[in-house]
């Protein structure tokens, strides 16, 4: 795992400069790694509002805080970028990133430290606050499950129903990627294997982790959905018609996309306090591979090389390590609400 520079997440205001008092009740929180004054200015331009910074703060890993806020509040955002917010209560919210922050910066450092570390083997028995910890991490665990599976069928019921458009307008953005040569790692192995830098990756893994097939209903109509996408997705692609217009936005379409953003606020909130019960039993690891029935952290060394490596150090056989990949639809459903 490969920690960032850094940046600064920021959070900013709009107000009517007809009336410098009054606000408009949104906040953006957006992230630079350069001075926040500057990015500021460059975002007023054009704006017919005022933009002041509230507040920011510097993080080394500014994406993921970006993210998981802008996930957490998902249903509250507006044109992917705004979240409506009661302007008195902005230092909640910024508290609030604060916290992620903290958190994503212990459970990187956590798992840096163990992912730098080869496996053993080792297996230990549990000690009670372990098994106390399992048992919270079981119920999140059966929490996030169905949760996950009425995710997936929101979102593919939204990608089933593109057809051969362009997509949902506010919903679901579909994109054409034509037959192309792409890089692949895996003949860039084969091809140049003195580029190869051996590096250690670690898994933590829950023991004993509830099944989809439990949930008979949600994973039922979960897989139904996939499987309607799918289908949708190979009949444009075989018609050999290019993507035109754009699919009506129904009521129903606006249900599901509803239905979508709140499961992902709900498994957003449930793997932000999956990690912090996974950090915790990182640390109570050490040198051990698994605690029996509760978790395991296994590390294996893979070869790592990048496109950059062969370019700069191996250009006579790039050719060699780009594969031919068939066209494709990807169809990105919106995590925020940007429509009335």
């Amino acid at each position: 795992m490969k920690a960032e520079l850094g940046g600064h997440v920021y959070f900013l205001v709009m107000k009517d400069p007809r009336g410098p008092e009054d606000s408009l009740d949104l906040v953006k929180i957006g992230i630079t790694s350069k001075d926040v004054v500057e990015r500021v200015a460059a975002l007023q331009t054009g704006n017919p509002y005022d933009l002041r910074c509230f507040d920011f703060f510097h993080t080394r890993w500014p994406t993921e805080v970006e993210h998981f806020m802008h996930r957490r509040h998902a249903p509250d955002m507006k044109q992917n970028e705004w979240l409506r917010w009661r302007l008195g209560d902005l230092h909640s919210l910024v508290n609030e990133a604060k916290e992620a922050a903290r958190r994503i910066e212990e459970h990187k450092s956590k798992e840096q430290e163990y992912s730098n570390q080869a496996s053993n083997g080792q297996v230990r028995q549990a000690a009670p606050e372990e098994v106390r910890l399992r048992a919270d991490a079981q119920q999140l665990l059966k929490e996030r499950m169905p949760a996950q599976l009425r995710l997936s069928l929101a979102e593919n019921r939204l990608k089933a129903a593109t057809g051969a458009t362009l997509g949902i307008p506010g919903i679901v953005r579909v994109i054409a990627m034509p037959e192309a040569r792409r890089f692949s790692v895996k003949l860039a192995r084969s091809q140049c294997p003195e580029l190869c830098v051996p590096e250690i990756r670690g898994t933590f893994l829950w023991r004993r982790k509830p099944q989809r097939h439990c949930f008979s209903a949600e994973f039922a109509a979960a897989r139904a959905a996939k499987k309607e996408a799918r289908a949708a997705t190979e009949r444009v692609l075989g018609s050999k018609v290019g993507l035109q217009g754009w699919t009506d936005r129904t009521p129903d379409l606006e249900r599901w996309h509803g239905d979508f953003l709140q499961e992902t606020r709900i498994v957003h909130q449930l793997d932000a306090k999956l990690a912090d019960l996974q950090t915790e039993l990182t640390l109570r690891l050490r040198e051990y591979d698994a605690i029996e029935g509760v978790c395991g952290f296994q590390r294996r060394s893979v070869p790592k090389i990048d496109r950059s490596a062969v370019l700069e150090n191996c250009r006579e056989k790039y050719d060699r390590c780009l594969e031919q990949c068939a066209p494709q639809l990807r169809k990105h459903v919106y995590t925020a609400r940007s429509y009335l």
